[in-house]
């Protein structure tokens, strides 16, 4: 007889943590962006993707994830032809066309790296950045302090990983980079540790959310609050800081 009742709640678990057949989907547009989301092994894989999947059990829905880049996934959730959007800031303009969920998925931390070799003057505003050469995205804000600051030259570079090769090959002088986006180059190859070195200062930190069409709701509502309670019950209990340790290793 125990036997049986320990089988029964082991089923009971398994039927609440798989969303059942039929249950809601939704289409989620999503950009390569390690560790946020990305492609492994053909496969939707990420921080923000892992936690909105473990959201999506907990509370019996699904998500599809469809890779395209990042211009035209605003433009899909805009027009409706996506259900939903993750890992972007919460902005006045974007509340136009997107409802948010209240709670975060994760947050974007920018800070500031050099080469470990790399002799500089104390780093501590972005006054202080003058006369270097500075590594950026382009077309990508920073908050307003460091969008609004000059004298000092930006460095144009496409990628994270750009970034860290021109400045251990000495082509610019420092680099503003997300840390997570480090924290995963770390994770991945544990001898960049030993040659760059992250600067106390932090250049701007945002939150990042999922947001899904205001177009695509007047059709297929989605359970934004639950999402949202969930999302704030996994950070809570320590889900999404196990997931991030998945994908992340420690800066100092």
């Amino acid at each position: 007889m125990r036997r049986w009742v320990l089988l029964f709640m082991v089923l009971l678990i398994t039927m609440q943590a798989v969303p059942a057949a039929g249950a809601e989907r939704y289409r989620i547009v999503v950009d390569d962006w390690v560790p946020y989301s990305f492609l492994k092994g053909g496969k939707p894989a990420g921080t923000d993707i892992d936690l909105l999947n473990a959201v999506g059990k907990s509370i019996g829905i699904g998500f599809e994830f469809v890779f395209v880049p990042w211009s035209r996934a605003i433009q899909m959730v805009k027009q409706g032809e996506a259900d939903g959007i993750i890992s972007l800031y919460d902005t006045p303009e974007r509340r136009e066309f997107l409802t948010y969920t209240t709670t975060p998925l994760s947050s974007e931390t920018i800070v500031l790296i050099v080469a470990a070799r790399k002799k500089l003057k104390p780093i501590t505003t972005v006054a202080d950045l003058a006369g270097l050469s500075v590594g950026v995205t382009p077309d990508t804000s920073y908050g307003r302090e460091f969008d609004a600051a000059t004298g000092f030259a930006r460095e144009p570079c496409m990628s994270t990983d750009l970034k860290i090769s021109k400045l251990l090959a000495g082509r610019m002088d420092v680099a503003v980079i997300n840390r997570n986006s480090l924290g995963a180059r770390l994770k991945q190859s544990p001898e960049l540790k030993k040659k760059i070195r992250v600067l106390p200062l932090v250049i701007n930190e945002q939150n990042l959310y999922l947001a899904f069409s205001k177009k695509a709701l007047e059709q297929h509502r989605a359970p934004v609050e639950q999402i949202s309670k969930s999302l704030a019950r996994l950070r809570g209990d320590g889900t999404a800081a196990r997931i991030n340790r998945a994908y992340l290793s420690a800066i100092k």
